[in-house]
C-alpha cells in the first residue's frame, strides 16, 4: 500500500530539516519537489519565455535525434498547482511525438 503526502514549506530557511525528516523516515522517499515563486507579472512572462526557449531547444533535439524535422506548434498547455498534469501512458506521448515529427 502507498500512501502520498503533500507538504508545503513556506519558509526556505526549514527546507533543509524538512528533507532532512524524509530522508531519515523508513521506507520513504521523495518522488517530486516544486519550486514556486512570487506572483510579479514581469517575473511570470520572463520565466514562460525562459520555459519556451527550452522546450524549443529541447524539441528540436529530440527531432534531430530521430531524423524528423519539426513543423508548426499544435498546442501548449501552462499547469498551476491546482491543476494536476493529466497522466498518460508513455505510449500515448510516443504516437503524438511521431505524428507531429512527421509534419
Amino acid at each position: 500500500m502507498t500512501y502520498r503526502v503533500r507538504i508545503s514549506v513556506e519558509d526556505p530557511e526549514r527546507l533543509g530539516g524538512v528533507l532532512d525528516s524524509i530522508a531519515e523516515a523508513k521506507k520513504a522517499s521523495l518522488t517530486h519537489l516544486e519550486w514556486n515563486y512570487d506572483d510579479s507579472a514581469a517575473q511570470e512572462l520572463a520565466i514562460l519565455r525562459k520555459a519556451g526557449e527550452r522546450a524549443a531547444a529541447k524539441a528540436h533535439v529530440l527531432a534531430e535525434a530521430v531524423g524528423a524535422t519539426l513543423g508548426v506548434l499544435h498546442s501548449v498547455r501552462e499547469e498551476r498547482e491546482s491543476e494536476p498534469m493529466s497522466r498518460r501512458p508513455a505510449t500515448s506521448w510516443a504516437r503524438r511525438w511521431r505524428q507531429c515529427a512527421a509534419v
